[in-house]
């Protein structure tokens, strides 16, 4: 059994390269280097402001030293200039962990466009498709779209208010009315099924793995943690995917779906879907063609110490 750490945004690296060993050593194997805004490595793809035209100089340091000690570099959230320079800057296959496909959500930056994808995969590097509705729901990725340009929007009237000395608006009461007039939009499973299938014709089976993202507790888990905050889940890119729970810094709770009932299918369609046994040794067994350059080396110190 494999169980792979991984960080979902790379902030907490801040400008110390040596925090990379330190994560590294507790058993990180892989990190996505921006996430909804742009930090000291990388722009976002949900950020408007793009400081560094894709990463910055010291990002790409970080892939460096990432590369060096075996985490695997992940570009979902990243703007397309970003994910464009750390496919060309590894020196290994990148994967995106969880993110659509453009094609379907036109203008949603978020997923990657075709040209990336076949980037990605021309490397050897895996493309996992998720259930998050707004990626494969093109009303839903508009809604999103909208309101992270209606968020930026009140950050800036509410900077000008503060410089002014007048009243700020209330960011809770905002958020409150846009979930208000905005709500879900009910998304079927052939939405996602049509992305797994459209992947696979673009880029390979060897490319292509699946991810659910939870944002609630379902009505029908077993257990009794619908108090619980979520944070995302996915399978890892190795044939004995274990469940990995990832850190964006704002939860660290296990979800619901990390239970028995979701977990066990979701290891078996992702071998489907993605993997082929590579043979060989005990610990490089199993793994695709895409995970292996980037975790081989890691994957032996760790079983040897």
């Amino acid at each position: 059994m494999l169980l792979a750490l991984g960080m979902e945004n790379g902030a907490p690296v801040g400008d110390d390269l040596a925090q990379l060993q330190r994560f590294h050593a507790r058993g990180v194997r892989y990190i996505t280097l921006a996430h909804s805004e742009s930090n000291r490595i990388s722009d976002s793809s949900y950020d408007p402001h793009r400081q560094w035209k894709g990463l910055s100089p010291f990002g790409r340091k970080v892939v460096a030293e990432m590369n060096r000690l075996g985490i695997m570099v992940d570009v979902s959230h990243l703007s397309d200039d970003a994910v464009r320079q750390a496919v060309e800057l590894s020196r290994v296959p990148v994967i995106a962990s969880h993110s659509g496909f453009r094609h379907f959500t036109p203008g949603f930056e978020r997923n990657l466009s075709d040209e990336l994808a076949k980037a990605i995969a021309a490397r050897g590097g895996v493309v996992q498709v998720t259930f998050g509705s707004a990626f494969v729901n093109p009303q839903m990725a508009a809604d999103t779209v909208a309101e992270f340009q209606a968020e930026a929007a009140l950050d800036e009237r509410n900077a000008a208010a503060r410089a002014a000395g007048k009243p700020e608006e209330d960011v809770a009461a905002f958020n409150a009315e846009w979930k208000r007039t905005h709500p879900p939009r009910a998304t079927r499973i052939e939405a996602v099924l049509e992305q797994i299938d459209y992947g696979v014709k673009l880029v390979g089976i060897d490319h292509i793995g699946w991810v659910r993202i939870s944002t609630a507790c379902p009505a029908t888990c077993p257990r009794a943690c619908a108090a619980s905050p979520t944070i995302p889940t996915w399978s890892p890119a190795c044939r004995s995917a274990v469940t990995a729970t990832t850190t964006s810094g704002r939860s660290s709770a296990a979800t619901c779906c990390a239970c028995g009932r979701r977990s066990r299918p979701a290891r078996r369609s992702t071998e489907r879907a993605l993997h082929r046994n590579g043979g060989g040794k005990p610990w490089r067994r199993g793994l695709s063609r895409a995970c292996a350059a980037a975790r081989c080396n890691s994957l032996r110190r760790d079983r040897t110490g």
